[in-house]
């Protein structure tokens, strides 16, 4: 049985246990806002875009195009905030994972990893 060259404290493996658990926290937040952005916006908004279109032949749908554009530009905005909240978890990310000294735990972390991690 081989030991440790450096002795662990115990704060200092509380740190890398909570790394790990943050680093798998963040990859399921991820996971669920992609999940919300790419597929729950996307058919809202083509929803609103139906609406939109038939609001022209049906006048009880018409009175709504107000409110349909104004939620339109609404899940836009949204859209446009989450991808830049993406990247920025993307990029708290990769910073953890570079405090990580356990290559076998990168290694696995990455190839189950719930996005493609951008090397830069």
């Amino acid at each position: 049985m081989e030991y440790f060259k450096t002795p662990i404290s115990a704060n200092g493996l509380r740190d890398v246990i909570e790394i790990k658990n943050t680093l798998k926290v963040l990859d399921e937040i991820h996971a669920l806002l992609d999940y919300f952005s790419t597929v729950a916006l996307k058919t809202e908004y083509m929803l609103l875009r139906f609406l939109e279109k038939i609001s022209h032949e049906d006048y009880l749908v018409n009175q709504y195009t107000d409110s349909i554009k104004h939620n339109k530009e609404h899940i836009r905005n949204l859209k446009r905030r989450l991808s830049v909240f993406l990247d920025e978890l993307e990029n708290k990310v990769k910073e953890l994972i570079g405090t990580v000294e356990d290559k076998e735990f990168v290694e696995d972390f990455l190839r189950d990893l719930s996005f493609s991690l951008k090397r830069s």
